[in-house]
This record gives C-alpha cells, sequence and structure tokens, in this order.
C-alpha cells in the first residue's frame, strides 16, 4: 500500500478493529508498527521523549543567556560582538553536519530555526552596541530575509510558520516602502506551494499559512489602487483550489480554502451590491505602491488562470470567474460606480441561483446551502436599501421563505430517494 492517506486511515481504525475483535492484541500492534514505519512516525513514547529533550534545551538556552546577561555589560563592544557570533558558528557546523549526514527532518527543522535565529542575532547585536546599521524597523526587515534561505536549504515548515508570522510585522511599512512587504510575501511562495503540490505531510499546515499570506499579501498590497479587483481575485483563487479538494474527497478541516474563500466572496459581493465605495480607486498611489499591487494582483490572476481549467467546467466556475472579472467594468467609459452596484446585485442572485442549482442536480448539500446564503445577502442587503413599506416587505420576506422551504424539502427529498 503506497498511499499514505490510506495508511493513516488504516492506523487510525486499528482500535476499532482491536474492539470489534477482528484484530487480536499482537496483530493489531504488528499493523501499528508496520504503519508506524511506512509513515516515518514516531509512537507516543519518542514523542515524549522528544518533548523532554526540547524542554530541556530551552532551559539549558535560557540559563546561558542569565549567565551571558549577568556579565553582558562588562565585556568590552568587540568581546560582545564575539560573542553574539558564537551561536552562528555553531548554526553554520550543525547545518553542515545536517546536510552532509542527511539528518531527519525534525533535526532539519530544528537546524533551521537555530541557524535564523543565531543570525538575526549577529544582525541585531551590532544595532544595539553601535547604532550603525539604521532602525530596527529596517533590522527587523534584514532578519525577516536573512531567514528566508535558509527556509529553502532545510526545507523547514517551522521555520515558514515563523517568517509567515513576521510578516504582519511589517504592516508599518505599508505606505513608505510598499514593495518591501511584496517581495516578503512573494518569495515563500514556492516553498508553500512545494508543500501544498505534494504528499508531504505538512501539506494541510501549509494550506493554513497561505491563508495568512494571501491575507497579508491583500492587506499591504491589494489596497494600494483598485480593492475590488485584488480582493475578489484572491477570493476567487482560494475558492477554485477549494473546490478541487473538495472534488477530492478532502476532508472539512484539511480543506480550510473552501471555507475562508467562501465566506471572504460572500462578504465581498455584498459589500459590492450595497455601497458605491467598493469601486473607489485610489488616485494617489506611488509608483511603489502600484508595482507592489501589480506584483501581487498579477500573481493572484496567474494562478487563477491557472487553476480554472483544472477541474470539471460547470456554471458554478464560470460565475466565479465573472466575480473576478466584473471590477474591470468600471473601466468602461459611461460605467460609474452606480452601474457597478446593480450589476453586482444581479449577479448575486444569479450567483446564488446558480450554486443552488448545482448543488440540487449534483446532491451536494454544501454547494447548494451556500447558494441559499447567497440569496438571503442578497435580501438582508436590499432589505435594508429599498424604499418598500414594511407590510410590501413583509410579504416579500414570507413569499421567498416558503420559496426557500418547498426548495429545500423537494432537495432533502431527492437525496433520500437517492440513498444519500
Amino acid at each position: 500500500m503506497d498511499n499514505k492517506e490510506e495508511l493513516r486511515w488504516l492506523l487510525s481504525e486499528v482500535p476499532n478493529l482491536r474492539r470489534a475483535g477482528v484484530l487480536d492484541e499482537a496483530n493489531a500492534e504488528a499493523l501499528e508498527k508496520h504503519c508506524l514505519g511506512e509513515l516515518d512516525l514516531k509512537p507516543p513514547q519518542w514523542r515524549f521523549i522528544y518533548t523532554l529533550f526540547f524542554i530541556g534545551l530551552g532551559m539549558v538556552a535560557a540559563g546561558c543567556v542569565l549567565c551571558v546577561n549577568n556579565f553582558w555589560y562588562n565585556l568590552s563592544p568587540h568581546w560582545q560582538l564575539a560573542v553574539c557570533a558564537v551561536p552562528a558558528v555553531l548554526s553554520l557546523i550543525v547545518g553542515m553536519v545536517t546536510i552532509l549526514k542527511q539528518k531527519t527532518q525534525l533535526w532539519r527543522e530544528f537546524t533551521a530555526v537555530l541557524t535564523a535565529v543565531a543570525f538575526g542575532l549577529l544582525i541585531a547585536m551590532p544595532h544595539q552596541i553601535y547604532h550603525t546599521i539604521g532602525s530596527w524597523r529596517e533590522i527587523y526587515v534584514l532578519t525577516l530575509f536573512t531567514a528566508l534561505p535558509f527556509i529553502y536549504i532545510f526545507n523547514s515548515i517551522a521555520l515558514t510558520t515563523v517568517y509567515v508570522v513576521m510578516l504582519f510585522g511589517l504592516s508599518s511599512w505599508q505606505t513608505s516602502h510598499p514593495l518591501a512587504g511584496a517581495f516578503a510575501a512573494l518569495a515563500i511562495l514556492p516553498m508553500l506551494h512545494i508543500h501544498i503540490s505534494r504528499t508531504s505531510p505538512d501539506r494541510v499546515w501549509s494550506r493554513y499559512l497561505m491563508i495568512a499570506v494571501a491575507g497579508f499579501g491583500l492587506y499591504y498590497c491589494g489596497f494600494n489602487w483598485y480593492p475590488a479587483l485584488s480582493a475578489l481575485a484572491t477570493a476567487g483563487t482560494m475558492l477554485y483550489a477549494g473546490w478541487i479538494l473538495s472534488e477530492r474527497n478532502e476532508r472539512y478541516r484539511c480543506n480550510p480554502w473552501l471555507t475562508v474563500s467562501f465566506v471572504s466572496m460572500l462578504a465581498l459581493l455584498a459589500m459590492a451590491s450595497a455601497d458605491t465605495r467598493f469601486f473607489q480607486i485610489e488616485t494617489d498611489a506611488s509608483k511603489a505602491a502600484l508595482w507592489a499591487y501589480w506584483l501581487f494582483t498579477g500573481a493572484v490572476l496567474a494562478t487563477n488562470i491557472r487553476l480554472f481549467p483544472k477541474s470539471r467546467l460547470d456554471a458554478k466556475r464560470i460565475c466565479t470567474g465573472l466575480a473576478v472579472l466584473l471590477p474591470l467594468l468600471i473601466f468602461i467609459p459611461g460605467v460609474d460606480a452606480r452601474i457597478m452596484k446593480i450589476v453586482f446585485n444581479v449577479y448575486l442572485g444569479v450567483y446564488g441561483g446558480v450554486l443552488m442549482l448545482d448543488g440540487f442536480k449534483r446532491s451536494r448539500l454544501l454547494t447548494y446551502n451556500g447558494g441559499i446564503a447567497m440569496v438571503l445577502m442578497l435580501i438582508l442587503c436590499r432589505f435594508f436599501d429599498t424604499e418598500w413599506s414594511r407590510l410590501a416587505r413583509s410579504i416579500a420576506f414570507v413569499a421567498i421563505g416558503v420559496v426557500l422551504i418547498a426548495a429545500n424539502f423537494i432537495f432533502f427529498r431527492r437525496r433520500f430517494k437517492v440513498g444519500r
């Protein structure tokens, strides 16, 4: 059995097989040992030992820090720099051993984090001692980019996680250095793509990290010129990817793109159909901000185009593609934000109807309920945005509610007949 997903499933079923009497204790232990060996997983005892080791290592490091701090200000600046260089030298030695000896992935993760921290310390300390390198914000950015090579050298998902979290520390540079955040976000995408596209044990976590990187890029770069295009393109790209995973019967918790992207798309379409300010274009954006915007938005649109033909072409994918393209109508002469608002009102209702019909035909409850959510969002937006009387609104709400209840009854009756 070469498929690791099947091995994981078999390993999770061993306790049930033991309780049902299908396997005795000896066979169950042998099967567990075989699956753990094939998956290169460690039993709980090894995890406990590793945990104790890293706790002990952290306490030793804390003790060394306290010891150095006790004598730090008694040392000359040259000795202070020499002390800061020791961790960097040790990390280089450990890194060479890790690569040459082809150590395990756990060892590579530890080496990557150790090396990044050691070199970050070596970069920061001259500024603390001599105040000659620049501001702390510049030291932060330099440390962030210094950690990037170690991510790829050691194929470290742990350091990737630290890097993604540190990305949000660049938020204060959004207006002064817009390209720095754009390059920082784009630089980590190949690493995440490698883990997502392969049968990596960290592919699910990488999907969550990709959401964080997309959110950072949208906040840092996507609002610099025309937020409607970048935001809808980002949500549409993740929605494509989420549908692909859903059609592969990926488990719910392993497919965060579908939920996050659909909720984001729903919120964006609600804003587009209710507020003309959604289509405002930043006219005072600098050249650097425009470059950052198009670096991010271009990467998102390229991914969107790449994912579009990867799975079955149906009405819901065409509607998602329209969500990405419709913001471009604002550049047609004579089309203003008011017309765009009307277009997106019509589009939101059509998109909801398409999802409901697709879910009904394919007996997919998730798609069907997504269409209902879009229709309800349209109704809710128009409830507060129309000049109808309360009586007219109440009659309309009752009629729509009856239609939805009847549609749900028909849907579940069909699912019952086909035995699903």
